[in-house]
Order: structure tokens, then sequence, then C-alpha cells
């Protein structure tokens, strides 16, 4: 995907960024007071945290291309 627009771009990679790292701190029962090591046995759980790191980076690319 592609968004010309910069602010545009970068609201979508922040909303992206924080929808991805909440739904990890749920995952890995952080809320709860605990964290769960076995769920960095799933596929899906590395996956997300794969994106978060990615959107992280266009994150400050993208905060980088605006200045």
């Amino acid at each position: 995907m592609n968004i010309n627009n910069r602010i545009y771009a970068l609201i979508y990679r922040i909303i992206a960024f924080c929808l991805g790292f909440f739904s990890l701190i749920y995952d890995f029962g952080i809320l709860n007071g605990e964290f769960k090591t076995a769920n960095l046995l799933y596929f899906t759980i590395l996956s997300n945290l794969f994106c978060v790191v990615l959107f992280l980076a266009l994150i400050i690319v993208t905060c980088r291309d605006i200045r």
C-alpha cells in the first residue's frame, strides 16, 4: 500500500503499530501480570512481533521524510 501524503501515512502506521503492540501485550498475558514465554513458539505471535518491529521502522522513516 502506497500513501503519497506523509502525514496520512504516519497516522496509518502509528495506528497499525499500536494495534499490533497492544495485541502482543494481550497475547503474552502482560495485562494479567504474567509473561507467557510459551507463546513465542507460535508462528502467528512471531509474525505479529515482526510486523510491529517493521511498523516501528516505517514510523521512524516516515518521520524523517516529513522533516
